[in-house]
């Protein structure tokens, strides 16, 4: 049976140009490299085996965005088109491609589109209704249009710094990835003691960061428990809180 694979597909203008907008370094290299290496983390939080490919006019773009992609093994898919700017065949490639997976690439089950342009909103429909319970997350560096984030699993925006709560599921993931090789299994109870005493997070912060990436199914991916033990205990530490505010 095919490895679950994530994919990441990338919308280089509307990946740059909101950066260069807002004076954050569309142009600076190591900007753009940590931005990408945003991407790949949270990517991750999905599966190990992820693989990205990025869209554009590459005859326009600056030759270090093309080293930079290379460098992180980023696919860049080349789109010349009459007009000389490339953008809507861009669009289209990316659109298709999407659109294509739940029958080419029936093992990806998760995608990020790295847009916030809306002319995606369909693209991300029709994956789901297509796709058998996959997911699609979308990730941006600018404004997003708000019908594409409606029809997102997930909506995340890539900012100077990482939001905390982000950091907090990345470095949770991380952790349990180190885990799985020593462990059959994983428990909540036992994840969230060990993260408290080797991560820079506290025990409330765990214990919020592994409720939010069971919401969102990601521990399935990494044979955690989730017993009806383990629930319950969110449950009752959820009830605690409560009494405690009132």
């Amino acid at each position: 049976m095919t490895k679950s694979k994530v994919e990441i597909y990338i919308d280089m203008d509307n990946f740059l140009i909101p950066l260069r907008k807002q004076g954050n370094g569309g142009d600076n290299e190591a900007v753009v490299a940590e931005k990408l290496g945003q991407l790949f983390e949270i990517a991750q939080r999905w599966g190990k085996d992820v693989e990205a490919f990025a869209y554009a006019n590459f005859r326009i773009q600056p030759f270090w965005v093309e080293k930079l992609l290379e460098a992180k093994g980023v696919c860049m898919i080349h789109t010349p088109s009459l007009n000389g700017t490339g953008k809507n065949a861009d669009d289209v490639t990316m659109a298709v491609n999407i659109t294509q997976l739940p029958w080419l690439k029936p093992y990806v089950r998760t995608i990020l589109v790295v847009s916030g342009d809306g002319h995606f909103a369909p693209v991300v429909a029709a994956f789901h209704r297509n796709g058998n319970g996959r997911k699609a997350l979308v990730v941006s560096t600018g404004e997003v249009n708000a019908v594409l984030k409606e029809a997102a699993d997930e909506f995340l925006q890539l900012l100077d710094e990482t939001d905390q709560s982000q950091k907090i599921e990345i470095n949770l993931v991380g952790y349990i990835q180190k885990l799985q090789e020593e462990r059959p299994y994983l428990t909540l109870n036992f994840l969230a003691r060990e993260a408290a005493k080797h991560l820079p997070i506290k025990s409330d912060e765990a214990w919020q960061g592994l409720k939010q990436l069971l919401q969102k199914g990601v521990l399935e991916q990494y044979k955690c428990q989730k017993g009806e033990k383990q629930i319950d205990a969110i449950r009752l530490r959820e009830e605690k809180e409560a009494l405690q505010a009132a």
